[in-house]
């Protein structure tokens, strides 16, 4: 008899390890959980143009969750954000994956310059038309070519 309680003990005991491990499992769940709820968005660096009164153009980076970053970016639904030092309005700035140049992306700048306004990078466009038009001159350069009769 003795025997048959033995292993009603360690069936008991494996399905208390179980049960621990569930339990455990379930808490780092929740806690995972929880963890990416209450997280903060990552403190991300954006790129800024500054636009000064006498028209000179500055670059700033700022981190968003930062205070000037904050009025910036209040102003960014109607218009532009106050410079970090000094008078001007600073807007955000796109970065071309190509090529690095920063432009402003933003159409509602009509008083602008274009070259400050596009959505696509403009650096990339001069570039494009640049090799359309050395591609132009290399065609017909071809087609000049004296015909073998």
């Amino acid at each position: 008899m003795s025997e048959q309680n033995n292993y009603k003990s360690v069936g008991w005991q494996a399905n208390k390890a179980v049960a621990i491990a569930a339990v455990i499992v379930l808490l780092i769940g929740l806690y995972l959980i929880w963890q990416q709820v209450t997280q903060k968005p990552p403190d991300k660096i954006y790129q800024f143009i500054c636009i000064r009164p006498d028209g000179t153009l500055e670059r700033f980076t700022g981190r968003r969750n930062s205070k000037w970053m904050q009025e910036v970016w209040k102003g960014h639904g109607i218009g532009p954000g106050p410079c970090p030092e000094g008078e001007g309005e600073a807007y955000v700035a796109a970065v071309c994956p190509t090529c690095g140049h920063t432009f402003l992306d933003r159409p509602f700048l009509s008083h602008l310059p274009d070259e400050l306004t596009h959505s696509s990078c403009p650096n990339c466009a001069r570039l494009k038309a640049q090799m359309a038009e050395e591609e132009k001159e290399i065609k017909t350069e071809g087609d000049s070519s004296p015909s073998p009769d």
